[in-house]
């Protein structure tokens, strides 16, 4: 299994993401992107575009198309957590 070694800001701000898109509903929030995750967490949408791009390009391929599917998003994100390591 790959790891990937992310700055220690960035590993501080990933928990943030999972937790947001877990709680928004699917009937109020089908779709998602950076600039709405960056708005609802009080970051920038660049910001949140490097931490996800740290992570998974799948997942800022995602949140850079204006109708990115929620549970889509949520899945990678979930999905590439467990693999990131924490810097040395």
């Amino acid at each position: 299994m790959e790891k990937h070694s992310v700055s220690k800001a960035t590993l501080g701000r990933l928990p943030l993401y999972p937790e947001l898109l877990k709680n928004l509903t699917p009937e109020r929030f089908p779709y998602i992107s950076a600039t709405t995750i960056a708005r609802k967490l009080s970051l920038g949408d660049v910001q949140v575009r490097k931490d996800l791009a740290s992570v998974c390009s799948n997942v800022i391929f995602l949140v850079t198309t204006p109708s990115s599917p929620v549970s889509e998003t949520m899945r990678l994100v979930a999905e590439i957590l467990p693999k990131v390591a924490v810097p040395a």
